[in-house]
This record gives C-alpha cells, structure tokens and sequence, in this order.
C-alpha cells in the first residue's frame, strides 16, 4: 500500500523500502481464524478485526471508513494513522 504513487509527496520508495524491511525484523505474526464472523459492512475487512482479535491487538490502525464506522461498537480499537501516532506519543 505504501508502494502506491500517492504516497511519494510524503514519503520516498526508499524510506517505504527501508521501513518495510524494519517491520519485518521486528514483527510478530498470527494466523487468520478459520472462522470469521461478520464485523463490518465490507466482509473483505472483517478477516483484519477477527486477526486483531485472535492476536490481543491492543488496537487495529487503519483509514479504511467500514472499520473506522464500527466507532465504539468495534470489539478492538480501531485507531487512525494520526489517532495511532498520538497514542505513541502518549507513551500507551
């Protein structure tokens, strides 16, 4: 997603590739649930909340509006980008 030609006014391919390669030294990774129940309007996005679950995400992070519109019916936090960077500041 970083990748996409829209994002270069803020952030160069090579910084993309960089943080990619960052990411992936220090992430941690869990398996989708067999089962996904229904979470959103869109079930291409419900697999992301139940993998939140599953994993005891503290919160999801997103700009996509169907997970953004659970507000606070969403069973794991779904913060912005700039919602997430301010959580981080915060020192939660």
């Amino acid at each position: 997603m970083l990748l996409r030609e829209k994002f270069r006014r803020y952030i160069s391919f090579g910084d993309v590739l960089g943080y990619v390669v960052w990411l992936h030294e220090r992430a941690e990774t869990d398996q989708i649930p067999s089962e996904v129940p229904r979470y959103t309007n869109d079930p291409d996005d419900d697999y992301l909340v139940a993998l939140a679950l599953s994993s005891g995400a503290d919160f999801l992070v997103s700009g996509d509006r169907h997970l953004l519109e659970l507000g606070d019916n969403a069973p794991v936090r779904v913060l912005t980008t700039s919602e997430f960077l301010k959580e981080l500041e915060r020192g939660k």
